[in-house]
């Protein structure tokens, strides 16, 4: 077993990812195609025999907090193949990320299925509230498709 670190958009690493996250979530070669992923986007992840099994991404943005912008980690696309489930992979890269970003804030979206492995790492749980309003917009203006290929974008 390897640990693998990938923060380029190198296609070789997405294609071996992807296969991962295709058995865990959905297919996520349309980003990939995209070339958004960049050097503050990253992959840690465990290998067996060149196969990705487990796999954990940070992404570095920033959040708005006290009025003050604060560097922070977006955690994501946690996943293991079923097969190597129970042995420890995520913690072993959770505590690896938690460590090398110490001082970072960090938080994540996770599913029922998965919410309570977090908290062991410091994670709380919170809820998010949308506010939502119905109303009807009487003029002739259309909205416009966004195009990734557009520099504005």
């Amino acid at each position: 077993m390897l640990i693998s670190f990938c923060n380029s958009n190198d296609k070789a690493y997405q294609g071996k990812l992807n296969k991962l996250l295709c058995e865990t979530f959905f297919d996520f070669q349309f980003w990939y195609d995209l070339d958004l992923w960049d050097e503050n986007y990253e992959s840690y992840s465990v290998t067996d025999d060149e196969e990705i099994v487990s796999n954990v991404c940070v992404f570095k943005t920033q959040i708005l907090l006290d009025e003050k912008h604060h560097n922070a980690l977006s955690v994501g696309a946690v996943a293991t193949k079923a097969e190597y489930r129970g042995r420890g992979f995520s913690r072993l890269l959770m505590q690896h990320i938690i460590e090398k970003y110490k001082d970072i804030p960090m938080y994540l979206f996770a599913n029922e299925s998965v919410v309570d492995f977090y908290p062991k790492f410091g994670f709380r749980r919170l809820f998010e509230t949308r506010y939502l309003a119905e109303y009807v917009i009487d003029n002739d203006i259309f909205p416009g498709k966004l195009r990734f290929d557009d520099t504005k974008i």
